[in-house]
C-alpha cells in the first residue's frame, strides 16, 4: 500500500462509533438532536445480585430469579420488570437483574412519549438507570456525586463497581454500600477509583486506602479504559416490555389457529433471541478492539498506522530484543524499497532512450521478519551485479547478494537483501 494510503487507513469500528447522547429524564434540558439515551434515578432501578441453583435452568430459573427480587424488595407478584443483566460476558443472565416497579417504568414511558411527541429530538435508543451510564472497566470503580433530579440541593452518589454492578444513593448509604463491597472483596479490591464530581468526606472515607484518580487521563498504566455504554447495557432498555409484546404476539397467532402462525411466533423468537445475543457479542468485540489498539498504542506503536497488530508487535518485539531504535518512517519497508528502486532506475539508458544491456530487471519484491527486504533481478553481468550493489550501499542501504546464478544468453539471476538501517 502507498504510504499516502497508510495515512488515510479506516479506524477500526470500535474508535469510530461514538456512544449516544445522554438525557435525565424530567430534568427539562432541550432533547440532543441525535441519538440518545433516557437516563431514570438509579435508585429507583437497582442491580440486583441473586443467588440461584446451578440446576435451574430455562423458565425456571427466571421464575425463582423474578421470586428472589420480589422478596427483597418486598413487591407483590406482577409488581415487577425484570431485565437479565449480562454486563460481564456470563452465558447465565438471571445471576444478576434489573428491576423497577410496572409503575414507574410506566411513567417513565409517558414522560418520554410526552417530551419526542411531533418529532422534537433525536431517536431514544433506551431507557436506562443513572448509574450505567458511568464509565466501566474491569478492576475499576467509578464514583461521582452529583445533584438528585427534582431535588434541589440533595445530593446523590452514582457508582459503578466494575462492569457488572452499580448502584444509586444517598451519601450515607452509598458509603455502607462500598464499604460492604470492600468487605466482600476481601482485599482483592479494584486498582484504581475513578472520582468524579465534588468530594465529600463521607465518601472520602468510605474509600480511604484505595488508589484514587480524578480523570481517566490519571488512571494507572495497563488499566483498560473505561467505557461508557460499552459493556451492553443498551440491552437492559427499560422502554420495551419482551414479555408483553411476546404475549400479544402470542394472543394474537392464538387467534389465527394456524400453523403458519405458530412457526412465524417461534421465528419471531429466535430472531429476537439472535439480534439481541448479536448485540450483546458486537459490543463485547468494540470493547475489546479498542482495549486492544489502546494497549498496542501505548506500550508498542506510539505514532503510525495500525493495520495488522500481530505482525507490527512480533515486529517491534524482536526489534527491541536486538536493542535496534524503533522503526522511523524513513526506515520502513516501503522507504527502502522507494530507495532501492530509486537506484534501479538510474542504471543508464542507450542512445535511443531504452534500457541497456546492463540495466537491472526487477523481478520480484518480498519482505521477511528478521532478514528484510528482498529483490528478485535479472542483470547483464556480475559486474552489473556488483556495480548495483555498490550503488545501493552509496545510496546508505544495507545491501548484500543473497544468491545469484548465471542464466542462458550470459545474463545473472540474483537476490539481494536489503537489511534494516542506513
Amino acid at each position: 500500500m502507498p504510504p499516502d494510503l497508510l495515512s488515510k487507513a479506516p479506524l477500526p469500528r470500535a474508535l469510530r462509533r461514538a456512544p449516544p447522547a445522554l438525557w435525565r429524564l424530567g430534568s427539562g434540558a432541550a432533547l440532543p438532536a441525535g441519538p440518545f439515551v433516557a437516563l431514570v434515578p438509579g435508585a429507583e432501578a437497582p442491580l440486583l445480585q441473586l443467588s440461584l441453583p446451578p440446576a435451574l435452568k430455562g423458565a425456571a430459573r427466571e421464575k425463582v430469579a423474578l421470586r428472589q427480587a420480589q422478596d427483597r424488595l418486598g413487591a407483590g407478584p406482577g409488581a415487577l420488570l425484570m431485565r437479565p443483566a449480562r454486563l460481564m460476558g456470563e452465558a447465565d443472565g438471571w445471576s444478576a437483574v434489573l428491576v423497577a416497579e410496572n409503575a414507574r417504568i410506566t411513567g417513565w414511558r409517558a414522560q418520554l412519549a410526552q417530551a419526542t411527541r411531533g418529532g422534537r429530538g433525536g431517536r431514544c435508543r433506551a431507557i436506562l438507570p443513572d448509574y450505567l451510564a458511568l464509565p466501566a472497566a474491569p478492576d475499576l470503580w467509578t464514583i461521582k456525586l452529583d445533584t438528585a433530579p427534582g431535588k434541589e440541593g440533595a445530593a446523590m452518589v452514582r457508582a459503578r463497581l466494575g462492569p457488572g454492578d452499580g448502584f444509586s444513593a444517598e451519601p450515607a448509604l452509598a458509603a455502607l454500600m462500598l464499604a460492604r463491597a470492600r468487605a466482600q472483596a476481601q482485599g482483592r479490591g479494584p486498582r484504581a477509583v475513578l472520582r468524579l464530581g465534588p468530594k465529600l468526606a463521607v465518601l472520602d472515607a468510605a474509600l480511604e486506602g484505595l488508589p484514587l484518580a480524578d480523570s481517566p487521563a490519571a488512571l494507572p498504566r495497563g488499566l483498560v479504559r473505561p467505557l461508557v455504554l460499552g459493556h451492553g447495557e443498551l440491552a437492559l432498555d427499560l422502554a420495551t416490555d419482551p414479555a408483553a409484546e411476546a404475549q400479544t404476539l402470542a394472543a394474537r397467532l392464538r387467534a389465527l389457529r394456524l400453523p403458519a402462525a405458530l412457526a412465524l411466533a417461534g421465528l419471531a423468537g429466535w430472531a429476537g433471541g439472535e439480534w439481541a445475543e448479536t448485540a450483546r457479542l458486537n459490543s463485547q468485540a468494540d470493547a475489546m478492539e479498542a482495549a486492544n489498539i489502546e494497549m498496542v498504542r501505548r506500550d508498542f506503536l506510539p505514532s503510525g498506522p495500525i493495520l495488522d497488530i500481530p505482525a507490527q508487535v512480533s515486529r517491534e518485539i524482536e526489534r527491541r530484543r536486538a536493542g535496534a531504535a524503533p522503526e522511523t518512517e524513513s526506515d520502513t519497508p516501503l522507504a527502502r524499497l522507494r530507495r532501492a528502486a530509486g537506484v534501479i532506475a538510474l542504471d543508464p539508458e542507450d542512445e535511443e532512450g531504452g534500457a541497456s544491456d546492463s540495466a537491472a530487471m526487477l523481478q520480484a519484491v518480498s519482505w521477511q521478519a528478521g532478514s528484510g527486504l528482498q529483490l528478485e533481478l535479472v542483470l547483464a553481468d556480475f559486474a552489473a551485479l556488483d556495480t548495483l550493489i555498490a550503488d545501493l550501499r552509496a545510496a546508505g542501504l544495507v545491501a548484500q547478494v543473497g544468491q545469484s546464478a548465471a542464466e542462458a544468453g550470459g545474463r545473472v539471476a540474483a537476490s539481494i537483501v536489503i537489511g534494516e538501517g542506513q
